[in-house]
Parts: structure tokens; C-alpha cells; sequence
């Protein structure tokens, strides 16, 4: 599948917690950053469709997060389509990586940093996750 129209199939999408769990293990390992200067996990794609489901999937597990963009990717490539961008913070960072279990050794590694960072203070402002967000 191309970067624009890759989904989450259906038997994932509609199957158990288990399921999604493995599904979204593999795609955070494999595509999302954890910023050595922010207290955040995230995923960037051209495909909003895939984010939105994503999203869908960790709020099944009850990990809140947020789905940001349209962002302007032609700085670098004229060619480049926007993109949009998948963060999660705060104390649904934490529940991340209880529930993901990522097997990527570096992120865990940074994960871990930031929970235990973020778990002695209140952070920043942009580190902490919205206290509402709209599903």
C-alpha cells in the first residue's frame, strides 16, 4: 500500500484489545519518534484516514491522544504532500507503554526517561496532555 491510502484492516480494527495491541506495537516500532527534548511519543503520515483510525485504536485502549495537521511538508520536496501528526503525553504516556509494550530498544529506553521525568513533577505546559479532547 502507498503512504496515502495504507488502513487498518478490518479484523484488526473490529477485533479484540489483544488485536490492536500487536497491530499498533508494530506500527509505533517501526514509525513513530520519541524526541529526546519533548515529553511525547509520536507519528507522522500523509494519511489521515489511517491516523484517524490509529487514533480510534488507542482510545479503544484507552490512551488518549492527539491527532494535529494538516502541516505544510514542502519546505525540503516542493512534491510533498501535507502531513499529519499522532502525540501522546502526560500520564497517557505512561499508559502507552504499560499497554504497547514496544520492542524497539531505544524507545524504550526514551519512554522510560520521560515517565520517570514526568512522574516526579507536573511538567510543562506542552508536556501535558489536554484535559479534554474531541473523539
Amino acid at each position: 500500500l502507498k503512504s496515502s491510502t495504507w488502513f487498518i484492516p478490518p479484523e484488526i480494527y473490529n477485533g479484540s484489545n489483544e488485536m490492536k495491541k500487536g497491530w499498533l506495537k508494530a506500527f509505533f516500532d517501526d514509525e513513530s519518534h520519541v524526541p529526546k527534548d519533548r515529553n511525547r511519543i509520536e507519528l507522522s503520515t500523509i494519511n489521515k484516514k489511517g491516523m484517524e483510525q490509529v487514533k480510534s485504536l488507542l482510545n479503544d485502549l484507552g490512551i488518549v491522544c492527539k491527532l494535529t495537521g494538516p502541516y505544510d511538508n514542502n519546505k525540503t520536496n516542493p512534491n510533498a504532500k501535507p502531513f499529519y501528526r499522532i502525540r501522546i503525553y502526560g500520564e497517557y504516556l505512561k499508559k502507552f507503554a504499560e499497554t504497547i509494550e514496544l520492542s524497539h530498544p531505544k524507545k524504550i529506553q526514551r519512554l522510560s526517561q520521560i515517565i520517570k521525568k514526568i512522574s516526579g513533577d507536573a511538567g510543562t505546559a506542552q508536556d501535558k496532555a489536554p484535559t479534554s479532547l474531541p473523539i
